[in-house]
Order: C-alpha cells, then structure tokens, then sequence
C-alpha cells in the first residue's frame, strides 16, 4: 500500500526482482604479498572506497593465470585458474535483500505543483526503482516558504540525488 499526498491510498501489486548481491568486491580488502605488494579492489581505475552496481570493478596489481579449460555439455567453454600467490579478492554480500521493481514516469507535476520533472525526460520512461529506499522527505517551497513532505524512490542503481516522487510513476513489475 501506498500512500501519496497523505489522504489518498491505493494499493499496487507486482512482482519484485531480487538484486541481491551475495558475492560483490568488499572495498575494505587489503592483501600484502610475500613481495610486501599491495592488493586492493579498484573501481573505474581509482581505489575503491565504497561500492556500487554501477561501477567497474577489477583488481589491476593481481595476475590472473590460467590453469585450463572447463568445457559444459552445450559446448561452451569456462577459462578456469588462479591469481598469483593463489590470493583471493576480498568479496562480501549485502546486509539485507535488495529488490527491484520497473515503474514508468506518467506525469511530470505533483498534485501540488510543487515538484516536477524536466521536459526533457519523456512520458512513459521506464526507470527501475530499489523498493527499500521508500522514504518520506521534507522539503520547503522557497518561494513561498511553504513545507511539504513527499514520498520518493531511489533510481536503481543508485546514483546521487536520482530520487522520483512516488505520485509521478505507476509500478509495472520486475524488470
């Protein structure tokens, strides 16, 4: 169930997707081979300080050998091997379950005109929505000094300040 302005209440339902991650880069790893060499997770080619799905992530100071082949009934083929000093990239999981749902932008204005969205994002844009993030936030008219609250999604993945008013979209489902 959700709740829009405060008075009105409707009640969606639709499949979610689980995003959750059990095997992500933890950015904290550190491993100091027997050369006193530095290993640590890098994203978009700077040290990683935290994650997100978003990025590229690669250890660049760890060779990769490749011990052989692994081949699958279909015929398709899996390189299979080690990193030197057989070390192991630090990995972690999420806390807590992510799930996704698409929803579509349907209108650009809030009921109370007070939030609206930039012409140049299209009517029927589908976005994909972390269903935790749900928040209620308060927020202020400058113009008037008039305080509101509204109900917003974060964008996933999530990138800053990529948050909808709940009342601007419909959800449709799993992606």
């Amino acid at each position: 169930m959700i709740t829009t302005n405060g008075t009105d209440i409707f009640e969606s339902g639709c499949e979610l997707m689980d995003v959750t991650s059990l095997h992500r880069p933890d950015p904290g790893w550190l491993a100091i081979d027997s050369h006193s060499h530095r290993h640590r997770w890098h994203a978009d080619g700077a040290i990683a300080t935290s994650y997100s799905p978003s990025k590229k992530y690669e250890t660049p100071s760890l060779i990769w050998i490749q011990d052989g082949v692994e081949y699958f009934d279909d015929g398709e083929s899996l390189p299979y091997g080690h990193h030197d000093e057989h070390r192991r990239q630090g990995v972690s999981c999420h806390s807590v379950r992510r799930m996704i749902v698409n929803a579509r932008l349907i209108k650009r204005t809030t009921a109370d005109g007070l939030m609206e969205m930039m012409d140049e994002i299209p009517l029927g844009k589908i976005y994909r929505i972390d269903v935790a993030t749900r928040r209620v936030f308060p927020f202020m008219f400058l113009a008037t000094g008039q305080a509101h609250e509204k109900e917003m999604v974060q964008i996933y993945p999530h990138q800053p300040g990529m948050w909808l008013p709940v009342e601007l979209l419909e959800f449709l489902g799993a992606p």
